[in-house]
């Protein structure tokens, strides 16, 4: 077996798997080889050749078009990278690496140590779609947030919620039936942290219900799916954040308080006469605490 070790992340769009391989390269430092293979630099390069040829085209053709030649080319490049053993230690492979492609990767690096990075979630009594999937609700939101905090990306941001949802629904279902912990193609498997955490029943409900009435095949769901997912996801993110507002504010009236108390203290020790109320001033507004989450599914 080869020195090499290639990490292959695997998850939904948004998890961050960019950010983690810019975390290991600062890591390993002067220590060893980092080469990252980036799928999607890969796309974006024949997505803008086949659209400068061919301007006319609808989007969609485009990608059904260009995808495969973006597969050979990922494909290749690991073989490459993964025969230079002289210069890499680690080779990441900075791709969703849904399991339709686990076994072509395994085929294309079959002598390096690779490494399934499966992400930490939240645990389920039984599978909440209706089929057996690895993905978690939770983790589907986690993407979802974190692709909406994006205002500038080559792929998915902002700019287009819609699109976003759609996406991150067509990818969950290219994980049915799939298993991250029982899968044969990998020498072994490390779980990552990428802080996950769990979410209100009711956003629960309203993914579960988005993806079960998602067509499989990578098709594209109805607008009312994309829409009704979309809805829930908003009105969550708006509630999570009216609640951080008020802790901030919180926090930040506990500090007014003890800069007071230890002015007041300082004055008192000099001898000065305090009138009532009197110490540091300043205003200060509290919002009443939001609800629980009141998302519904519909």
């Amino acid at each position: 077996m080869s020195k090499l070790l290639c990490l292959i992340p695997t998850g939904l769009p948004g998890l961050g798997k960019t950010t983690l391989a810019q975390q290991v390269k600062q890591h390993l430092g002067h220590k060893g080889g980092f080469t990252r293979i980036n799928y999607d630099q890969m796309l974006l390069n024949h997505l803008n050749r086949y659209q400068r040829d061919n301007p006319k085209t609808p989007f969609h053709e485009v990608i059904d078009i260009i995808r495969p030649l973006a597969d050979q080319e990922y494909l290749a490049a690991l073989v490459t990278e993964s025969q230079c053993v002289s210069t890499n230690n680690i080779l990441y492979l900075d791709r969703n690496n849904t399991p339709d492609i686990w076994g072509s990767i395994s085929t294309a690096s079959p002598h390096v140590t690779s490494i399934l990075l499966t992400p930490i979630q939240p645990t389920y009594t039984s599978h909440p779609f209706l089929k057996p999937n690895p993905i978690t609700p939770d983790l589907f939101f986690h993407c979802a947030k974190r692709i909406f905090s994006r205002y500038s990306h080559d792929c998915l941001s902002a700019a287009d919620k819609p699109k976003a949802i759609e996406v991150l629904l067509k990818f969950t279902r290219l994980y049915d039936n799939a298993s991250f912990t029982e899968q044969r193609h990998f020498s072994e498997r490390i779980e990552i942290d990428y802080g996950i955490d769990k979410v209100c029943e009711n956003v629960v409900d309203r993914i579960v219900w988005g993806v079960d009435r998602t067509p499989g095949n990578f098709e594209v769901p109805e607008t009312k799916v994309i829409n009704g997912v979309l809805e829930g996801i908003e009105t969550y993110i708006k509630e999570i954040k009216e609640k951080e507002i008020i802790i901030q504010s919180n926090q930040q009236q506990i500090a007014v308080e003890v800069i007071n108390s230890a002015l007041v203290q300082r004055m008192v020790a000099g001898g000065a006469t305090l009138a009532p109320q009197q110490g540091l001033v300043m205003s200060h507004h509290t919002s009443s605490i939001t609800q629980p989450c009141t998302t519904e599914c519909s």
